[in-house]
């Protein structure tokens, strides 16, 4: 664990100065040079949820005939919500600097609560030359991205809290030891930011060696938090790095972030529990957009990739994983309150088991299309995903409204249809869709 009150007074003085691109402090609330400013802010989300899952999801049991559903009723209530801590100084050549902690906590009728928790924590400086950040925050590769998961409204779309109302597919009774667990992309998002693996009912333990009579679930079915927008998993991306933006020329900039190992979270919480058997080295994120207005029309554009290399590659499996590398090409184009947007992303065989029954499953990938109004206080979207891992097809399509009260409060509706198709012939795989409406109030301080 790295202990910040040494590492802070070092790195401050040895960042150079950049500009913002992160939860920092806005210039204007800085008063004179020297002096310091402290901060909170953040939102509290409160929301309802009617789901209407496969049947056999709706049960107070689940299909393997043991496990409680902690979903099992149509209706749920819960509030998530998030508080940023920054303080900061800027000098008299205008070069700020400072630090932001992030704290959450969540609750819900599921009685699947989740404790207050440090979830990031971070040093910056930022001036002419761009901004450096160093601690648990985002790589830059999931910062930069654009597409319709950037835009969507309501609670979030594709991306969004919907996501915690959704039992996964499971086996109907035992699976046998050797067998191909049913994963999925449920985001449009990279290995690392989707909480280092595709998710699944089952945990990561070993792809194809679930032991019956363990109840090796997974992190996801234990807590599955998600937050209003939430366009990633807790895990892998929580890992201490620093991180470079450059300024914005041209409407062009380049972002670098590098992460020694997935595993160090260095103060912040572990939420996800799910990565003991992956380690990742030497992980490299890259992003470069362009921003750009032409009269009333706003283009934007990215790539973003990242790579790392597998350090525990054998697992207790006795199976070696790939090495990481994924990309992600995005665009938007708006006009007139109008946006439209897509994504294509790959995972490739990142992390994937070599050998075995998983050597031909090489081209896990999703792709995202999106369209979005907005008129005034009033916006909406309508925004869909499709994923493919190991032949496991997801999709989503989720249309989200909301209205802006005041700059503070706002009230939103969202519904979102979602389907399961499980690649597997050997077992009998129990697949789910349905519908999740949402319907909440998020205040914003």
């Amino acid at each position: 664990m790295i202990r910040f009150s040494v590492i802070i007074p070092v790195l401050i003085t040895l960042i150079i100065p950049l500009i913002s691109y992160s939860q920092t402090i806005s210039e204007k609330k800085f008063k004179k040079p020297g002096e310091p400013v402290f901060v909170a802010n953040g939102f509290v989300n409160f929301s309802a949820a009617l789901r209407n899952q496969s049947s056999t999801f709706e049960n107070r049991i689940l299909p393997d005939g043991f496990t409680e559903n902690k979903m099992h009723s149509k209706q749920e209530i819960g509030n998530d919500t998030q508080i940023f801590l920054k303080s900061g100084m800027i000098s008299g050549g205008g070069v700020k600097y400072g630090a932001v902690a992030k704290v959450e906590f969540n609750f819900n009728s599921d009685h699947r609560d989740e404790h207050p928790n440090l979830d990031q924590a971070f040093i910056y400086s930022e001036g002419d030359f761009g901004q450096v950040e160093f601690g648990n925050f985002f790589a830059v590769n999931q910062k930069m991205k654009v597409g319709p998961a950037s835009f969507a409204r309501g609670a979030g779309g594709i991306n969004g809290k919907y996501l915690e109302n959704v039992n996964l597919p499971m086996f109907a009774g035992m699976p046998n030891s050797n067998t191909k667990l049913p994963r999925s992309i449920l985001l449009a998002q990279s290995p690392i930011g989707h909480g280092g693996y595709a998710k699944s009912f089952y945990r990561r333990g070993a792809d194809n060696n679930y032991v019956s009579g363990t109840r090796d679930y997974s992190d996801y079915y234990r807590s599955n938090f998600r937050a209003l927008k939430d366009n990633s998993f807790d895990g892998m991306e929580d890992a201490v790095k620093i991180s470079y933006y450059s300024p914005v020329i041209e409407g062009f900039q380049l972002g670098l972030s590098y992460t020694p190992n997935s595993n160090n979270e260095g103060i912040t919480s572990q939420t996800a529990r799910d990565l003991d058997l992956i380690r990742i080295e030497n992980i490299s994120s890259f992003g470069l957009n362009y921003h750009e207005d032409f009269d009333n029309v706003g283009i934007a554009i990215s790539a973003t990739a990242e790579n790392g290399q597998i350090k525990n590659s054998k697992s207790l499996a006795g199976f070696e994983r790939e090495d990481l590398f994924a990309y992600d090409f995005g665009a938007s184009a708006s006009y007139f309150g109008f946006t439209l947007g897509a994504s294509y992303g790959s995972w490739g065989d990142s992390l994937q088991p070599k050998n075995g029954i998983y050597e031909k499953f090489s081209h896990a990938s999703y792709y995202t299309f999106g369209l979005a109004y907005q008129f005034g206080p009033i916006a909406t979207s309508i925004t869909s995903l499709k994923s493919s891992f190991q032949k496991n097809d997801y999709e989503a399509i989720s249309l989200g409204l909301d209205y802006k009260l005041s700059r503070d409060f706002m009230p939103y509706f969202e519904i979102t249809n979602f389907t399961f198709k499980s690649n597997q012939t050997t077992n009998q795989i129990t697949d789910n869709r349905g519908q999740v409406f949402l319907t909440g109030i998020l205040y914003s301080f």
